[in-house]
């Protein structure tokens, strides 16, 4: 198995690539890695991107908090005293 580069070494390999080189790593990362394609769209998009991104986590809190608050409403019916977080 092949050692991973340090971060140093990550950097100077950076900026010895070509534009070519750098435009393959990038599409690479960001087909491969939700948060890479995060960190893009914040950085290409600006506020817009922030916001969309900042909606998307809004809309999933508050999908599982309206699950566990039916658990939690489920449970209290039936009479069980466990925790609406497990």
């Amino acid at each position: 198995m092949a050692s991973k580069l340090t971060l140093s070494q990550l950097v100077k390999k950076v900026h010895s690539a070509s534009q070519e080189e750098l435009v393959e790593l990038a599409e690479g990362m960001i087909r491969n890695s939700k948060e890479a394609r995060a960190f893009a769209s914040i950085r290409l998009r600006g506020e817009e991107g922030l916001l969309e991104l900042a909606s998307e986590a809004k809309a999933e809190i508050d999908k599982e908090m309206e699950m566990q608050f039916v658990k939690y409403k489920r449970r209290r019916i039936m009479g069980s005293k466990q925790s609406c977080f497990t």
